[in-house]
């Protein structure tokens, strides 16, 4: 539907492509490992890559691995450093000729939604604040409308 979209709005060349990896973190897109380990780097990646605009939508795993311990210490991100993450991703997208884009992550319920997002959805905030980058602000619209309160 979102290529129809964009490709009535700017013609035929406008392309949409996910390269999200379920269970994912924003480190290993940084990196090429785990998740992304059939990737290269992002470095490499973005050097490679026909891609004009860049969305980065990451901290429901990055939250979880965090909250529960439960993956190889170096790859436990709390959300200092998922700041740091993301402003890595963005400075190397941008030094190779990308727009960025910031997206917050969805809510999640159930027993999951013991992992607080919440820190998470504040630094990226302040990421696209620091690195003025457009921010897509779905968390706490999504938030609304799920619990039904205005």
């Amino acid at each position: 539907m979102l290529n129809t979209l964009l490709k009535d709005k700017y013609g035929p060349g406008i392309r949409v492509v996910n390269y999200g990896a379920p269970s994912a973190q924003a480190l290993e897109l940084l990196t090429g490992e785990y998740h992304y380990r059939k990737n290269k780097t992002w470095r490499e990646e973005m050097e490679t890559s026909e891609a004009k605009i860049i969305i980065l939508n990451f901290a429901m795993n990055d939250a979880r691995h965090y909250r529960f311990k439960d993956t190889e210490p170096d790859y436990i991100v709390s959300p200092v450093k998922y700041s740091e993450v993301m402003s890595k991703l963005i400075e190397i997208a941008r030094a190779k000729g990308k727009a960025v884009i910031v997206q917050e992550p969805h809510p999640i319920c159930g027993r999951i939604a013991r992992v607080k997002l919440e820190p998470y959805v504040s630094s990226l905030n302040a990421v696209a604040r620091s690195e003025s980058v457009p921010l897509v602000p779905q968390f706490e619209r999504i938030k609304k409308w799920i619990t039904g309160r205005p």
